[in-house]
């Protein structure tokens, strides 16, 4: 009963809010928690957490932990049938990863195609024209951060890496085989590299062997 109702609840919704045409537009909701205070209890480097005391849709409160991000990007970048990817150590799983070239934004407000630009450069020493795919929530539980996914064409190699002090990055190219293999190893663990070898598949027709 509950789901038929949703499902109805939808198309009203949509064009009540025209959500559809406008992604901007607020997204209304009957089960929205009001925040009523909020404190921040962390800062770091990277991310702040902050403590929002809420009120529930029943009327009752509660309390819940926020990370606060500034956001990131993302490249997908298809060279020769090969995937760019970059090869790092991630303290948080403790291992080596496989990931599309990425980085968060400087500061807030920065716009999301320059911060791309950047850390494919960086990263990689490639350059390219970059169309927006899409943008993602990473974790929207407890998670502000939105990572924007852009597409890379007429790449070129323009240079060598141009890495932090603390970076230790290196630059694979892959092709859709071996690509699966480092999925079935976990070394491509992480949602936006597994997106975007699901974009890859759409581009190739599904056809894995290419």
């Amino acid at each position: 009963m509950h789901a038929n109702k949703f499902l109805f609840e939808i198309p009203l919704l949509y064009r009540k809010y025209d959500i559809i045409k406008n992604s901007n537009v607020r997204r209304v909701s009957r089960m929205e928690e009001k925040t009523i205070s909020q404190k921040t209890v962390y800062q770091g480097k990277i991310f702040d957490v902050a403590s929002h005391h809420v009120t529930l849709p029943n009327g009752k409160t509660a309390y819940r932990d926020v990370i606060i991000h500034q956001g990131a990007v993302a490249v997908i970048a298809i060279i020769d049938n090969q995937l760019l990817l970059v090869r790092q150590y991630r303290k948080a799983i403790e291992q080596e990863t496989l990931e599309i070239p990425a980085g968060k934004l400087d500061k807030i407000g920065e716009n999301p195609i320059d911060a791309a630009l950047r850390e494919l450069h960086e990263e990689t020493g490639y350059t390219a024209t970059l169309t927006e795919i899409c943008k993602m929530h990473m974790s929207p539980g407890y998670l502000t951060e939105a990572i924007t996914i852009f597409e890379a064409s007429n790449i070129q190699k323009i240079g060598t890496q141009s890495l932090d002090e603390d970076e230790f990055v290196d630059v694979y190219l892959m092709t859709r085989q071996q690509v699966q293999e480092a999925i079935e190893h976990r070394l491509i663990c992480d949602a936006k590299t597994l997106y975007a070898v699901q974009y890859w598949d759409l581009l190739m027709g599904g056809n894995i062997n290419e």
